[in-house]
């Protein structure tokens, strides 16, 4: 069978060092969030593999990304993130909060890593997705910034928090965090779908970002939205070819089974686009339907198939 285009672009990014590849690293976590994209959080590379991989396609140029469940579980994963020249690190802060932070930090700190980013829940009746305390990432932070690194946060925008913006953006300048970017949930699991905002809050969300923006100048709080969000709002100048999600096109998972993956929110194998050789770090890519259509032609291609369920 011939190759379709994007198959054919994917492999010429390759073999061209144009490619940005999550390493997932292991799924296994502390703490069990109701959004996490990862199934089982019972699966995990050995480190010695994890590391070899990621040497493996660093040596090819592309550009390599460790993923996690909860990676401090595994402090050895960080000679990954030193092997690839990763400057952050995400984590949901329970080790570093505990009496070990001091420890793990000075580790984080010798891998070369500068950021440690985590995600942000309000507490109470807010905290609907079930993730770490405000206060436990508060004490992690402080943890980070005693070390000199830089604590970043992200948030997970809902149907529900949708309109809580100025609370969330507060709460992390309350605890130290001087950059949040938001999320939009995906749905990886049905029962997220109600949560998940529609459409039309998804615009609702772009005009309540510029006012809090207004609210929270870049001098005290930087505020991100992040690819999750899509086109909607924003970058109106793309022209109508532009693929704004890259998605299996310039950015690829790779998952625990070495399935190629287009995003960590499509980690299903019915999406898989290739196989990596873990001996050798090779790609290959298949003929998958997924790169014949327009999915991430204006909108993330993982809300497109798993919330809108079409493609535009």
């Amino acid at each position: 069978m011939a190759e379709n285009f994007y198959q054919q672009n994917l492999s010429q990014r390759i073999q061209q060092a144009d490619l940005t590849a999550w390493l997932v690293l292991n799924d296994r976590c502390n703490w069990k969030c109701t959004h996490c994209y990862f199934p089982s959080h019972s699966q995990a590379r050995k480190p010695e593999e994890a590391l070899t991989v990621a040497q493996s396609l660093v040596d090819q140029g592309i550009t390599v990304v460790p993923a996690a469940g909860e990676v401090l579980l595994e402090e050895k994963y960080l000679a990954v993130y030193s092997a690839v020249n990763a400057k952050h690190i995400l984590s949901n802060g329970l080790r570093l909060a505990s009496k070990d932070g001091q420890r793990i930090v000075r580790k984080i700190k010798e891998a070369g890593i500068e950021q440690v980013g985590f995600t942000l829940h309000e507490g109470g009746e807010f905290n609907i997705l079930h993730g770490v305390s405000p206060e436990t990432v508060a004490k992690a932070v402080e943890t980070v910034k005693t070390a000199g690194l830089t604590p970043t946060a992200t948030a997970v925008i809902t149907s529900v928090n949708i309109d809580r913006l100025p609370q969330i953006c507060q709460l992390a300048l309350d605890i130290g965090i001087d950059a949040i970017r938001f999320n939009r949930l995906i749905p990886t699991e049905p029962k997220l779908r109600l949560l998940t905002p529609t459409p039309g809050q998804t615009k609702q969300f772009f005009d309540l970002l510029e006012k809090v923006r207004a609210v929270f100048p870049k001098e005290v709080l930087k505020i991100y939205a992040s690819g999750l969000f899509g086109k909607e709002g924003r970058h109106k100048n793309y022209s109508p070819d532009y693929h704004y999600c890259l998605a299996g096109r310039k950015i690829v998972a790779i998952g625990l089974d070495n399935q190629v993956y287009p995003c960590l929110m499509l980690m299903d194998p019915k999406y898989s686009i290739g196989q990596i050789d873990p001996k050798n770090g090779n790609i290959t890519i298949n003929n998958n339907p997924f790169q014949q259509n327009q999915y991430g032609k204006s909108e993330c291609a993982a809300y497109q198939l798993l919330y809108l369920g079409n493609s535009q």
